[in-house]
């Protein structure tokens, strides 16, 4: 099976089938996608879309990045679509202060690694109730194919991911190598950076690369972040993803296979 689906104008779209969990399962193929924007769709990838019968979109963007890059989705009368903005105050602070720093070229004690860093520290701790709607509309969905996104389909997606692996088992270290296949399907890292080195030099580059990019330890922060408050993932899945043993058991029948 594929894990990267070969659409032409849609980013890092993939299937988390086949991965193994602690107790020999596997996940189901052509049932949980995750991707970028789908706002570039053409006949192709429409045709595409429609073939994997998806039937539940999670778009994790704010008003402001739907606006700018609606999804080409309205043809599809059978797809519903679930909207749940997180972070906006905190990635426009972040994206403010990049901005300034690249115009004004003043890298003087800043350090994108960290703020990214303290991003996905938030995805744990400030966004539980988006992440709760979402995982529960992976169990509403009952099996049935489902997608979610945001704009360049690796962190708040990724996140995501991530939590519902956990959830059904899928070990850390899996995680961790589905999360960084990120990195090789970013939306024209190439032609980006070399427009940046032309216009803002190599300390530019510095700084807006991370933006570009995965990287294992923002993951890895992130269910730090969780450990430090829940003290567990299961406290964290019982407590701010609202999930009973009963909701996790249902999950598992509806989408793991015997391996």
């Amino acid at each position: 099976m594929n894990r990267v689906l070969p659409f032409k104008r849609v980013h890092n779209f993939r299937d988390l089938g086949g991965y193994l969990t602690s107790s020999g399962q596997s996940v189901r193929w052509n049932t949980l996608f995750r991707s970028g924007h789908l706002a570039r769709m053409r006949k192709p990838d429409l045709e595409l879309f429609r073939s994997l019968n998806i039937r539940t979109v999670v778009d994790f963007r704010s008003p402001q990045e739907r606006k700018r890059k609606p999804n080409r989705l309205h043809r599809f009368h059978d797809v519903r679509t679930l909207h749940l903005p997180m972070l906006d105050p905190v990635k426009s602070s972040m994206a403010r202060e990049f901005r300034s720093r690249l115009v004004h070229r003043d890298y003087r004690g800043f350090d994108p690694f960290e703020n990214i860093t303290q991003m996905y520290q938030s995805f744990a701790l400030e966004c539980d109730r988006q992440y709760k709607r979402f995982i529960h509309a992976v169990l509403e969905a009952r099996g049935r194919p489902l997608l979610w996104h945001c704009t360049a389909g690796k962190d708040r997606a990724g996140f995501a991911a991530a939590i519902l692996l956990r959830v059904l088992g899928v070990p850390q270290e899996t995680i961790v190598e589905d999360y960084m296949l990120s990195a090789g399907h970013a939306d024209r890292k190439q032609v980006l950076m070399f427009l940046l080195k032309l216009a803002r030099g190599e300390n530019g580059v510095r700084v807006i690369q991370p933006l570009l990019t995965v990287h294992q330890k923002w993951i890895e922060a992130s269910f730090r972040a969780i450990d430090d408050r829940w003290g567990s993932f299961a406290e964290y899945s019982a407590q701010a993803l609202a999930l009973s043993l009963n909701d996790i058991a249902q999950l598992q029948h509806l989408l793991l296979d015997t391996a």
